[in-house]
């Protein structure tokens, strides 16, 4: 039986597919240079304009607001994703079926 990816492997994996982060992730992966790259211009209004919160580490893309926020991990508009990631703050052992509000919380700080 295979394992189920993480979460983290399922964002890495989205990124490099239709999403709204493609461009914002193949951005930072290889703005060392070519030219396949593509421009800031090219992005979402909203993602140029936070273009200096957004960085990549280890194949992730995070966004930070200030020096002072976390950083987060950013997800994908994908609905099984977006489930995933809620079912593990909400419903598994360690996060005690807390209600809404709380897991609510928690995935807010740690994902954008």
């Amino acid at each position: 039986m295979a394992s189920r990816p993480t979460i983290v492997e399922q964002c890495i994996r989205l990124y490099s597919r239709n999403s709204g982060f493609k461009l914002l992730y193949k951005f930072f992966k290889e703005s060392s240079g070519g030219s396949d790259v593509p421009s800031p211009v090219e992005l979402a209004r909203s993602l140029r304009a936070n273009i200096d919160h957004f960085f990549v580490e280890d194949n992730i893309l995070y966004y930070q607001p200030s020096v002072d926020d976390p950083r987060r991990i950013c997800v994908q508009d994908d609905t099984d994703l977006r489930n995933a990631t809620f079912y593990e703050y909400h419903d598994t052992a360690t996060s005690g079926h807390s209600g809404y509000l709380k897991p609510l919380l928690a995935v807010q700080t740690t994902f954008y």
